[in-house]
């Protein structure tokens, strides 16, 4: 399976500088993270199911060596890395592997956990009303507190926005 990022992932001669784009580390580095954890089997071997499963394998974001999950977006690049490494292989003519009828590279969503999302919330983000306190406003409110409120939430007009309209732009009581 390898055989093609063999020459790719061998080291410098000692005596030669190479020089390596930052793109070209990342890509050394996926590779060798797949190598690590696919199972080392002849490509003869490697069906559908067995390359649907490293992509599930990774939508699912594996712990790390440090313990914690992959971020999502290593593992997206990791899944991208995964599939064109496949479709450089059949596309290629040095290789007899042919693309197996049933292969079908769908979209795949990358987990996102919960906690991932609550990191990211900071205390000086905008403060936002929850969906109860929305219908209490829209029930008890007045004709033009509504439209407002319908600019804002369907139009995304914000305060400044709001703030520039003149009375006879706004229709209500």
């Amino acid at each position: 399976m390898w055989l093609a990022t063999a020459n790719y992932l061998t080291p410098p001669e000692p005596r030669k500088e190479r020089r390596t784009s930052q793109t070209g580390v990342k890509e050394v580095e996926r590779a060798e993270r797949l190598k690590r954890r696919v199972p080392d089997m002849p490509l003869s071997d490697l069906g559908v199911k067995q390359i649907d499963d490293v992509v599930t394998f990774w939508a699912n974001r594996p712990a790390s060596s440090q313990g914690a999950a992959f971020a999502t977006t290593v593992c997206k690049h990791h899944i991208r890395y995964w599939k064109s490494s496949f479709q450089w292989l059949y596309m290629e003519q040095a290789f007899s592997s042919k693309q197996p009828p049933d292969l079908v590279w769908g979209r795949v969503r990358v987990l996102v956990h919960q906690h991932g999302i609550d990191a990211r919330a900071t205390p000086k983000q905008v403060a936002t009303y929850t969906g109860e306190e929305l219908r209490v406003l829209r029930e008890y409110g007045t004709d033009t507190t509504r439209v407002l409120m319908a600019l804002a939430l369907n139009c995304g007009f914000g305060i400044a926005g709001i703030g520039s309209l003149k009375s006879d732009q706004v229709q209500g009581d």
